[in-house]
């Protein structure tokens, strides 16, 4: 049980929380600028002005002097919105994280280590090659004991695995792939079955799980060899 609980504080669901945390912060702040200005006295609002322009890098050398408090609060509002939908999608995919991973390893702990430990350690980094393709980023492993995740963050998305042996060389889990902010980080939840072959290479299955596919993600089951090139 202390193996899950340090799979679940590890990996996607740990980075997604942070991140949304310093958004969220971001939008404070950008909140803060909004009702000072706002409410500052006539001789102070200047001054307000001039700091909520300079902490957005906004310009206003070139813009009409009466129309800069309106296009100040007007840049605030929009980011702060933005920001919002951002902080909104990574907690998103942190609970989606935490809550498929406490609902595998509850599962997966019904199977206990009666099969047999694991043959081999798949631990280490994966690069990014002609072989595997990854799409602009290496894979990462982490295994304890019988349990295993990973990360692999490309040019269009983020993924996390969590999963155990349930063989000596079988492992089973779920991937969750979160794509980037010009997707509206969707979300893509799949089941993986795991055969390890060697510490250097492995042959995986994916079945996606998902309701809605995301763009530009097949639906279709289909199976992929992975091998560690020369470190």
């Amino acid at each position: 049980m202390w193996d899950a609980i340090s799979l679940v504080g590890s990996g996607l669901t740990l980075i997604a929380f942070i991140t949304a945390i310093f958004f969220a912060m971001y939008r404070a702040k950008l909140a803060h600028q909004t009702r000072r200005i706002q409410s500052a006295p006539n001789k102070d609002k200047l001054k307000a002005i001039e700091v909520a322009a300079e902490f957005i890098s906004f310009d206003t050398s070139n813009q009409p002097p009466d129309s800069i408090e309106r296009m100040i609060l007007e840049q605030l509002k929009v980011r702060a919105n933005r920001e919002t939908r951002i902080s909104y999608i990574f907690f998103s995919v942190a609970i989606m994280a935490f809550v498929v991973t406490v609902i595998y390893l509850i599962f997966s702990n019904q199977n206990s280590d009666e099969n047999g430990d694991p043959l081999y350690n798949i631990s280490g980094r994966w690069p990014d090659d002609d072989r595997n393709r990854f799409g602009g980023g290496d894979l990462y492993i982490t295994q304890h004991g019988s349990s295993v995740s990973w990360t692999l963050t490309n040019l269009a998305a983020a993924h996390s695995f969590q999963g155990r042996y349930i063989s000596p060389t079988h492992i089973k889990g779920i991937q969750t792939r979160t794509a980037g902010i010009d997707d509206n980080g969707c979300v893509t939840v799949s089941s993986l079955d795991v055969e390890v072959q060697n510490s250097d290479s492995f042959t995986y299955d994916i079945k996606d799980l998902s309701d809605k596919p995301c763009r530009g993600v097949s639906t279709a089951p289909r199976s992929k060899n992975i091998v560690r090139g020369i470190q």
